[in-house]
């Protein structure tokens, strides 16, 4: 009966080493590494009143981001295209244990995103902007692999 033991225990130790851990961290800057078109875009001020302004799916949109481009390069530049065909550039990182990604950090003004969800088919951005008349603006931004 030990001898059976020993030989299960070896199978398991094996099986644990061979295993790839995944850490997520990983999981998220490596399959943030492409280029992601918007699907949908809901704006708001707070948490709970957001209107969809755009949607791939609904031809009756209010705003027309089907140009809108986000590409995240291994060299921690980023591309963009927006909703109005205007291209930007610069320089994006990772900040709160990759819950938050910086976008040109030092500059006058740095656009933080908050990363609601990712996986390889799907990110989805929230940014805030403050505005003191009306409080809090949220722009959501749900991307798909272009």
């Amino acid at each position: 009966m030990r001898k059976y033991s020993i030989y299960l225990l070896l199978i398991c130790l094996t099986n644990f080493i061979a295993c790839e851990v995944v850490n997520p961290a990983n999981a998220i800057r490596e399959g943030i590494l492409i280029t992601w078109k918007v699907s949908e875009v809901k704006i708001g001020i707070g948490e709970t009143n957001l209107t969809t302004v755009y949607s791939i799916d609904d031809p009756k949109f209010i705003v027309d981001y089907a140009s809108y481009r986000l590409t995240f390069n291994e060299d921690n530049t980023y591309f963009k295209i927006d909703e109005y065909g205007w291209n930007f550039q610069g320089i994006w990182e990772f900040a709160l244990n990759d819950t938050k990604i910086l976008f040109d950090k030092g500059i006058d003004i740095t656009d933080i995103a908050l990363i609601l969800e990712f996986d390889s088919n799907n990110l989805v951005l929230q940014f805030e902007e403050e505005n003191k008349k009306l409080g809090n603006m949220n722009r959501i931004f749900y991307f798909i692999p272009e």
